[in-house]
């Protein structure tokens, strides 16, 4: 399964590390899914019109962080799990099969920060609800 930072993100922390160049974090961000079958390849490189997020049928990003509260726990040993379950609204229409997730750092469009392949394909049709289960999301350095 392809997971980790974005890229983008890792070039932003090394900049900030090795260079001293400053950028400021999000304040929220939200959970996007994919269905694209190598949408990891493109998260990775920050590219997600190729990586083909769901549309329609009531989907839209659920947000992590900021108005919700936070949703990883502690760092410890150099690793952030995300402590809760993230749930998306039932769907009203096919959203296709889901085969990655993201945390974005915009409620549309914006920055791929982690991604994650599913193990298994996740279809999603009326009325599923598709769920992250708290622990999916790992931060590690």
């Amino acid at each position: 399964m392809a997971s980790g930072f974005s890229v983008m993100w890792g070039n932003k922390i090394n900049d900030k590390v090795w260079r001293a160049t400053d950028f400021t974090p999000a304040t929220s961000y939200w959970i996007a899914l994919f269905i694209n079958a190598t949408a990891g390849t493109y998260l990775r490189a920050n590219d997600i019109a190729s990586a083909q997020e769901v549309a329609g049928g009531s989907y839209a990003r659920v947000e992590v962080r900021g108005s919700t509260g936070n949703t990883w726990g502690v760092s410890s040993g150099g690793l952030s799990v995300q402590s809760n379950d993230i749930t998306f609204p039932a769907a009203t229409g096919n959203w296709g099969s889901i085969i990655s997730v993201a945390v974005m750092d915009a409620s549309t469009a914006g920055n791929v920060v982690l991604y994650g392949d599913l193990p298994v394909p996740k279809p999603v049709s009326t009325p599923d609800i598709f769920k992250v289960p708290a622990g999916y999301f790992q931060s590690q350095f």
